[in-house]
């Protein structure tokens, strides 16, 4: 009996089962008694990062463990462990309610936790890398449960070796977060700045969290209301003669340096040629945010990745530039 696989783009797909399962035990026991091989597993959390077919030959398998358990503690920091099925925004604001900071500029990214380190999520200057110490989980070919410290994970921008040699291998149950007690607040990011005015005092970090939340349902659709997957082609990373030549013939590109290379705006590309709002059939760009791609009724996986084509095409013939898709594109089975 197949199962309707929820997803933020609300695009159709039809799974073989759908199983929920608190952690690497059930996930072990459950491979033993249903003889569950791994290429036969899709572990999905809200579906918030992929781009999915109609038909998945596949059992979706979702960690629902929402635990927070203090590991370590002194008067500076806070080491957490926490389960793979909480939501990251509550996370978020759980932490900070307690008075552990360095989440807050990672407000209101959707998807739950144990899907955070597969893309080392990031927002106005921040990354998970800066506070993950490990994960835990279960390793589908030794069928083991094992540890993982940061180093082990390869944290790169929107990548980690999860998305590499541990694709469809390792399956994350939980994550430790070391957090501060005392405040260090980043609000450099420029509309982040924007958005909290800052002055000669210092913003708080429940202020810096205020402030994500605030820009981000201004600039990005909510799935709820208009489906999407968020920020749907990663922003170019250029070597130095590549970057030489887009600061040359378009002055007006925004280039950051980003650890030996410089990292372009996406978002900025697709702007300039005319692509926020378009529309391609069912799918389009929205009007709202030019990075993201929207559902408007129907669409389905084929549609999605039409209109991620197209803009490809029109952002390398303008700016040189290939733009890579970010959320994960299952194929049709």
């Amino acid at each position: 009996m197949s199962s309707q696989i929820t997803n933020t783009l609300s695009l159709p797909s039809q799974a073989i089962s759908q199983l929920q399962l608190a952690g690497s035990d059930e996930l072990l026991l459950a491979i033993h008694d249903r003889q569950l091989k791994r290429e036969q597993m899709l572990v999905l959390g809200s579906g918030s990062n992929v781009v999915l077919p109609a038909q998945l030959p596949k059992h979706v398998v979702t960690i629902t463990d929402r635990s927070i358990a203090v590991v370590d503690e002194d008067e500076n920091s806070v080491v957490i462990e926490v389960g793979a099925g909480k939501d990251w925004h509550e996370l978020v604001l759980e932490t900070l309610e307690a008075g552990w900071f360095g989440l807050e500029n990672l407000a209101l990214i959707p998807g739950l936790v144990g899907a955070a380190p597969v893309q080392n999520i990031g927002a106005y200057g921040r990354e998970l890398s800066g506070c993950l110490l490990a994960v835990s989980g279960v390793d589908l070919v030794a069928r083991a449960i094992r540890t993982l410290d940061a180093n082990a994970c390869e944290l790169r921008y929107r990548d980690s070796v999860f998305k590499g040699r541990l694709r469809d291998r390792f399956v994350i149950t939980s994550v430790r977060l070391s957090l501060n007690k005392k405040a260090h607040v980043n609000a450099d990011y420029p509309s982040l700045a924007r958005a909290l005015a800052v002055s000669a005092s210092s913003p708080t970090p429940m202020e810096v969290c205020e402030a994500v939340i605030s820009t981000r349902e201004d600039r990005l659709p909510d799935p709820a209301e208009i489906p999407n997957a968020g920020s749907f082609f990663k922003n170019p990373v250029l070597d130095d003669r590549p970057a030489e030549r887009l600061r040359t013939e378009f002055p007006e590109c925004p280039l950051f340096e980003a650890g030996g290379s410089f990292k372009s705006s996406a978002a900025w590309m697709i702007d300039q040629c005319g692509l926020r709002g378009f529309s391609m059939g069912p799918a389009g760009m929205s009007a709202k945010h030019a990075l993201v791609l929207v559902n408007h009724g129907r669409a389905q996986q084929a549609d999605v990745l039409a209109l991620a084509a197209h803009v490809q095409a029109v952002v390398a013939q303008r700016f040189g530039v290939t733009l890579s898709i970010e959320p994960r594109v299952y194929p049709d089975e």
